[in-house]
């Protein structure tokens, strides 16, 4: 499943020869927000890494698929508060149709929620 415009739009993006920037806004009634968890919802990690895998695949148009999750770090708890989110991509190297990048999930104000480094591949 797609999460796309059902858990997440994107605002904006951004991108320089350094560094792909995503702006991006989770959307408070989607339905994973009433079983994680109902009264207090928050993203679960297994969504922010699926966010991360479509916004590679959006920069690199075409379809990839995650191959490894070499590490991820969830340092804040990100609950859909309406508040406008980066997921900048801070570093991409292909080799031989294998992506790996490393990624930082944050807001405005700062605040990181998740660090990855993963590897995808073509789909």
């Amino acid at each position: 499943m797609k999460l796309r415009n059902n858990l997440y739009s994107i605002t904006e993006t951004e991108f320089s020869h350094d560094k792909q920037n995503f702006k991006i806004i989770l959307n408070s009634s989607c339905f994973i927000y009433t079983a994680h968890f109902p009264g207090m919802p928050i993203t679960p990690g297994v969504c922010i890494i699926q966010i991360i895998e479509e916004l590679l695949s959006e920069y690199r148009k075409k379809p990839l698929q995650l191959s490894a999750v070499k590490f991820a770090k969830f340092l804040s708890v990100l609950k859909p508060e309406g508040q406008e989110l980066y997921v900048t991509f801070t570093s991409i190297k292909e080799m031989n149709e294998i992506i790996n990048s490393m990624v930082v999930v944050s807001d405005l104000s700062g605040i990181v929620y998740a660090k990855v480094s993963l590897q995808a591949i073509a789909a």
